[in-house]
């Protein structure tokens, strides 16, 4: 007898292993971070997380009314049997992260390792009992974490997912020129300069549950410069106007606790010096009006308690230049430009607090010839900004 119950638990073995391994789907907004949380829980109770298993979980991660996420998860056995099912929420998301890995540990890792229950197996069992029946698993009913539930909005509607950008930038800069063989060419320089920052960020895909689509953003920004003057070497002051707008597409693409961006847009950016008085004119310093088109990505990485750490960096391509490329001054000359973004920042709910510093540049190569009024290889204007932003997301995105 005791021989026969050996083989009958070596039998067992095999379903009861394949019983506990199961297949994590995940979709949605942050799937991989949620699958991630839910394999660690699974695999730390004892549950074995493979692609090939028959039983499998399924996750969906979305985003809840005006601010929060929710992830819906249920448990179907080989047959494709519904065994339990269950959905957290919160407003922020690494909290709903927690919620869920409670739950998982408590209530989804005992109903699988139900799905291998048997009964004690008989050596020699009458020839006219029935077979006995595997008991069928013990359900439970949705789980939902009452506590920190965010209910939707009246009606359903969702509130437009916007983000408000705000910051002050200190500017430094610095117009340059080579091979001035006739040493006439005079370079500008402006030390420091306060700079109001303000942009609007529109996610449109947050308007419904969009999947990849949820990345896609559409930002419009200014920048306008506070009192600028510029003074020269007598300690004449001459007003300055400096001010740029623009408009970008992006499109953020999250994989555990990094983002990728790439982005694409229209820039402009306009920095002139205007006449003291009547009788002091503007210094031989061109104006420029640039317009560009801009490309480039980010990388934004996500270490933890709420600190990031972004850079960034686009290609310029001017289709203008404003007077500098005019034919009074170097109507040849050809312009290319890059700019650059590298940062640290804290976020807490649904506001950020970054600083980082940034580079913007434009080089010329003139292409300058023989009894031109001005003769000069190339020129280089650069500006280099500290920046201080403030951002705030009311959807929680």
């Amino acid at each position: 007898m005791t021989r026969a119950l050996l083989l009958s638990l070596l039998l067992l073995a095999p379903s009861v292993a394949s019983a506990q391994a199961v297949r994590v789907d995940v979709s949605g907004p942050r799937a991989r971070m949620v699958e991630r949380e839910l394999t660690r829980r699974l695999e730390a109770a004892g549950v074995t997380v493979e692609d090939s298993a028959s039983a499998r979980v399924e996750a969906l991660v979305r985003r809840r009314g005006r601010r929060g996420w929710a992830t819906g998860v249920r448990l179907r056995d080989a047959s494709g049997e519904e065994v339990v099912s269950g959905q957290v929420a919160h407003r922020r998301f690494p909290a709903m992260g927690q919620a869920l890995g409670r739950w998982t540990t408590r209530t989804l890792a005992p109903a699988i390792a139900g799905l291998g229950a048997a009964p004690t197996p008989v050596a020699e069992a009458p020839a006219a009992r029935p077979a006995a029946r595997r008991p069928e698993p013990a359900r439970a009913a949705p789980v939902e974490d009452t506590d920190t539930e965010v209910p939707d909005p009246p009606g359903g509607s969702r509130v437009p997912p916007f983000a408000f950008h705000l910051g002050l930038a200190v500017t430094h800069r610095a117009l340059t020129y080579t091979d001035d063989i006739y040493a006439s060419l005079r370079p500008y320089a402006l030390p420091a300069a306060p700079f109001l920052r303000f942009a609007i960020e529109w996610f449109p895909g947050a308007h419904f549950d969009a999947g990849l689509f949820g990345g896609f953003s559409v930002v419009t920004h200014g920048q306008a410069g506070l009192g600028i003057q510029s003074i020269d070497g007598q300690g004449i002051a001459y007003p300055t106007e400096a001010w740029g707008f623009g408009i970008d597409v992006r499109y953020r693409l999250p994989v555990d606790d990094v983002v990728f961006g790439i982005t694409a847009g229209y820039t402009t950016s306009t920095f002139a010096l205007r006449d003291a008085d009547e009788l002091s004119p503007r210094p031989q310093v061109p104006n420029v009006e640039y317009h560009s088109l801009r490309a480039g990505g980010s990388f934004r990485w996500n270490v933890g308690l709420g600190i990031f750490l972004d850079v960034g960096a686009a290609y310029l391509y001017p289709i203008a230049a404003g007077e500098i490329l005019s034919d009074a001054w170097f109507g040849r000359g050809e312009v290319g430009g890059l700019d650059g973004a590298a940062g640290v920042g804290l976020r807490i709910d649904d506001v950020e607090l970054a600083g980082r510093f940034e580079l913007q540049r434009f080089w010329y190569d003139m292409h300058s010839e023989p009894g031109d009024a001005r003769v000069a290889g190339g020129a280089v204007d650069e500006y280099l900004s500290g920046v201080v932003s403030l951002v705030y997301t009311p959807s929680g995105l």
